[in-house]
């Protein structure tokens, strides 16, 4: 398990978080343990990049676009 302030991530999450819809689950059940919505995103991509050696997302504002477009994806349908 890792530890980045209140939140702990089990293993499930962690392999959650290599899917870009994992992530987003993770992120919404990590938000409430942050301030705001930047910070838990700050701090996911601190655990995944210590997992994974690399950043899931380039910024939080494309992250932010990734989940707009997936939910206009789902509306769609």
């Amino acid at each position: 398990m890792i530890y980045v302030k209140v939140l702990i991530l089990n293993e499930r999450d962690l392999r959650l978080m290599a899917s870009k819809s994992g992530f987003a689950e993770v992120f919404y059940k990590a938000s409430k343990h942050y301030k705001t919505y930047e910070q838990c995103y700050e701090a996911l991509e601190e655990i995944y990049q210590i997992q994974y050696f690399e950043r899931k997302y380039s910024s939080y504002q494309s992250f932010r676009q990734t989940i707009r477009r997936s939910l206009k994806q789902k509306n769609i349908s």
